[in-house]
């Protein structure tokens, strides 16, 4: 119970910063209702694909559907919005297995992260934090100069929001 509970609080990270990302980046014209409802839509259904535990099914669902809202939500380019799924998706494998490994590290169990809760709020606490930092940052990068400087105070609260 526990963890599906650090899982849904892991989506809900997980759709305010694709919203974040997104709103910032592209231009959509689609009402902001419609948008947050479709991220909620997604995320949602990506939390109960999560569940199932088949990483390989995890992945495929991210990646297309993090396409799909990207695309046709906030109407980029297909293109585009493959190479920021990419993007999300190479970012968050990159945070998480420095992350599972130093837990196996801390734990001394290579599976503590499936039988201990510390162990899973500690990877997915680490993981996460860094992968917003990471995320954030490309973001700013490939967000224009206007975009930046109006939303640096939301930026620093979804920066520390996890914490």
């Amino acid at each position: 119970m526990y963890k599906i509970c650090i899982d849904f609080l892991m989506y809900c990270f997980e759709a305010l910063l694709l919203y974040n990302y997104a709103n910032n980046l592209f231009y959509s014209s689609k009402p902001r209702k419609i948008r947050i409802l479709s991220v909620i839509f997604v995320i949602t259904i990506l939390f109960f694909v999560y569940q199932i535990e088949i990483s390989n099914l995890n992945f495929i669902a991210m990646l297309s559907m993090y396409t799909l809202i990207i695309s046709k939500i906030f109407d980029a380019k297909l293109k585009n919005a493959i190479f920021h799924s990419i993007i999300f998706m190479g970012i968050m494998s990159a945070t998480e297995l420095p992350a599972i490994s130093f837990c196996t590290f801390l734990f001394d169990d290579f599976n503590a992260m499936h039988s201990n809760i510390n162990a899973y709020v500690f990877v997915v606490v680490s993981s996460k934090l860094l992968y917003f930092a990471v995320m954030l940052a490309i973001k700013r990068f490939f967000a224009n100069k206007k975009t930046n400087e109006k939303n640096d105070r939301f930026f620093w609260i979804l920066f520390l929001f996890p914490l």
